[in-house]
């Protein structure tokens, strides 16, 4: 359970390439950690901090019990799954249907804090499902067109791409 902060839910597809899932910030559960729980399965992803976190967990023995007592924990419990399983959905439908280069533009706004993204060429390509070579070339198509402006760890929009 997320007490404060972010983390970021990520699988490792079968070829090595690391695909991201979703997000669970402040008040959320992670959805495939909770079906580990319930169905007694492995955990099938990994999870990274995008902030600091402040969470807990609960023994699994304790978790079942809570969902098979109170209805609050079960109705919680379940509104996590149903939220994560949409936004899982959603970012497949990104994935598969838009071209990858406005994937990347969107990518770029939806991350930036007044006109600065501070993520690493390697943290958006796992983030896109795609390899760094390929963000990184992309980035420096948009650096020639004047969109932005890369630099170690960070890159700086400009205001043509907003």
């Amino acid at each position: 359970m997320v007490v404060e902060g972010y983390l970021k839910v990520y699988a490792t597809l079968n070829n090595g390439k690391e695909i991201f899932l979703y997000r669970i910030g402040p008040g959320e559960t992670c959805m495939l950690t909770n079906l580990a729980i319930y169905k007694n399965r492995p955990y099938p992803a990994f999870a990274v901090c995008e902030t600091d976190v402040i969470g807990f967990t609960i023994p699994s023995h304790i978790a079942n019990a809570w969902f098979e007592k109170y209805s609050y924990w079960r109705t919680f419990v379940l509104d996590t799954i149903v939220k994560n399983a949409y936004e899982l959905f959603y970012i497949l439908n990104e994935i598969m249907s838009k071209p990858l280069d406005q994937k990347l533009r969107e990518y770029l706004m939806s991350n930036s804090r007044d006109g600065v993204v501070n993520l690493t060429h390697e943290d958006i390509a796992r983030d896109l499902g795609t390899a760094r070579e390929v963000v990184s070339r992309l980035l420096k198509d948009m650096e020639r067109q004047g969109l932005l402006e890369p630099k170690r760890g960070k890159i700086y929009i400009k205001s043509s791409l907003l």
